[in-house]
């Protein structure tokens, strides 16, 4: 079990279903069935990450046993954990195309990473939507702001991503931007983290 009570498996499995319903162009996700060499594998890892930032998400991926065209579930015998080049574990490369050739994309990155403001960064991630409900006061929110609540619970959590309090994120389930909890988290603890600028 994750921290926040999510199931790991559950997550997983999520996360892999909305991997798979990606394009298959998208910039931060590989899929690879069986690949031996190590060496750039290193360098894809990097150029993913690079290329989640650019494009604005937290994360990249690279999943094995996915055929790269047609997404199908099609396993690997590829362990990572076992992988070793010398001996050490597999590690982060650079990129293939070194960032310093290109210039501009090198400028560009360090601006995203230098200009994510505290409130737009992640309290607490991969809920589903009732535990986003159990965690902020959302009713105190519309009273504040003189709106009718809605009927429904996803009238209540698009009016709350609206409001980039929370977000949908890449495995379907959602997350709380620090702003909403600060400003909403029923629990006093959790404000008082953030007040002293750690996450919970």
């Amino acid at each position: 079990m994750y921290k926040n009570g999510i199931d790991r498996d559950s997550y997983l499995q999520s996360l892999l279903t909305e991997l798979r319903n990606l394009t298959t162009d998208t910039e931060w996700v590989e899929f690879k069935e069986n690949y031996k060499d190590y060496e750039e594998l290193g360098e894809y890892i990097a150029a993913l990450a690079n290329s989640a930032a650019l494009s604005g998400k937290i994360y990249a991926y690279l999943v094995w046993g996915i055929h790269d065209q047609t997404h199908e579930i099609v396993g690997t015998d590829f362990k990572y954990r076992c992988v070793k080049k010398g001996n050490e574990e597999l590690r982060i490369g650079s990129y293939k195309k070194r960032l310093k050739d290109y210039p501009e994309k090198e400028r560009k990155l360090w601006r995203l990473f230098d200009k994510t403001p505290f409130e737009h960064q992640i309290a607490l991630n991969n809920l589903n939507s009732d535990q986003i409900l159990t965690c902020l006061d959302y009713p105190a929110y519309f009273d504040l702001t003189a709106q009718n609540l809605p009927s429904n619970k996803n009238g209540i959590l698009q009016q709350l991503q609206a409001e980039k309090m929370i977000r949908k994120n890449q495995a379907g389930k959602w997350d709380i931007y620090n702003l909403g909890a600060i400003l909403f988290a029923k629990d006093l603890a959790y404000k008082r983290h953030f007040t002293n600028g750690r996450n919970f």
